[in-house]
């Protein structure tokens, strides 16, 4: 077994769970590793099925972004990890991972695919469970 604070190095993520629901997933949360989780916003896109254009954070702006000092599309614009990945809901295991490729820079910098400004935590349609996601570690001044 992998050491869990050693960042993953293959080419998948666990699938956590769906933070905004509208008809279908629009926002979602996957386990990339130790301090390292994808935020996915579901995007149009030629040869997915369910397409997503995700971004790495940090546990620090996740809890940034939980508490509203940051809306999801800062986290796009500025991720602490600086990757971006493409990823297809379609293909989710029966063991919750999912494949995930670096994105283009011509796809994290499309204006269509990123999420609006002014969008924060407090807007999720979905409860969304710490625990789960591997960050229900304390927070110094929580």
């Amino acid at each position: 077994m992998a050491d869990p604070k050693q960042r993953w190095k293959e080419n998948s993520a666990r699938y956590v769970g769906t933070l905004v629901y509208v008809n279908e997933p629009q926002v979602v949360l996957l386990d990339h590793g130790d301090d390292a989780k994808i935020v996915g916003v579901a995007i149009e896109k030629e040869g997915f099925e369910y397409p997503f254009l995700g971004t790495e954070v940090s546990f620090n702006q996740w809890i940034r972004y939980k508490r509203q000092f940051v809306d999801l599309r800062y986290l796009f614009d500025w991720p602490r990890w600086k990757k971006w990945y493409l990823f297809d809901l379609d293909d989710i295991s029966v063991e919750k991972k999912i494949p995930i490729s670096p994105a283009d820079v011509a796809d994290y910098r499309n204006k269509q695919f990123l999420p609006a400004k002014g969008f924060f935590s407090r807007d999720h349609t979905e409860v969304f469970d710490e625990e789960a996601a591997g960050w229900s570690r304390p927070f110094f001044g929580a």
